[in-house]
């Protein structure tokens, strides 16, 4: 049993302040399993809030107006893995949702996930190892249409460390994951780092 808590911010980088676009939080209660194929199961909030930035730059101007994305979700996700693989699917149902931007009338989703990773090499008295692999959802809310990224780089971490960071190159088409604008139909590309502790 642990807790999670995470924050997905997108950023402008092309303004002189690069301004902050959204931030979606995501807290909640993990329970999971470590016998044959990993499983989690996950209860938690999502909250999704535009940026003042962009609000005052760009959005009153265009006639956008801010959406009061709230929803709690139940989903299961499991995971198979070797020395050289990893996959992951699962899927889930927002349970509750606030009345403003009202999703229980659709409220599946699925995702599922490859990982490959390379070999690893010491460096410094720690390890480098390649990696690529693609991510993949559908929503209800948009039809099961499909969205997915396919992303590759490098990860580093500690010997027999579960802490690591990862640098990655990122092309995302679809959906947007998170935020207000997950009915929106974009496409992006850029580079993403990730700390897990």
């Amino acid at each position: 049993m642990s807790l999670f808590g995470v924050v997905f911010a997108q950023f402008n980088l092309d303004t002189p302040s690069m301004d902050l676009l959204n931030s979606d939080y995501l807290v909640g209660p993990v329970l999971t399993t470590g016998k044959g194929p990993g499983r989690g199961l996950r209860f938690y909030h999502q909250s999704s809030h535009l940026g003042d930035e962009f609000l005052l730059n760009y959005g009153i101007a265009n006639g956008v107006q801010r959406r009061n994305l709230s929803v709690e979700v139940l989903d299961l996700l499991v995971s198979l893995e070797d020395t050289w693989w990893r996959l992951f699917a699962g899927g889930g149902i927002i349970v509750f949702s606030n009345k403003e931007e009202d999703l229980s009338p659709t409220p599946g989703f699925v995702n599922y996930r490859v990982e490959l990773r390379g070999p690893a090499w010491g460096w410094r008295n720690s390890r480098l190892r390649p990696l690529f692999g693609g991510f993949f959802s559908q929503l209800q809310a948009t039809g099961w249409s499909l969205s997915g990224s396919l992303e590759g780089g490098l990860e580093w971490s500690a010997p027999g460390s579960a802490q690591r960071v990862r640098a990655l190159v990122v092309a995302q088409r679809g959906a947007l994951p998170f935020s207000q604008f997950f009915t929106d139909r974009t496409q992006s590309f850029g580079l993403q780092m990730q700390f897990e502790f």
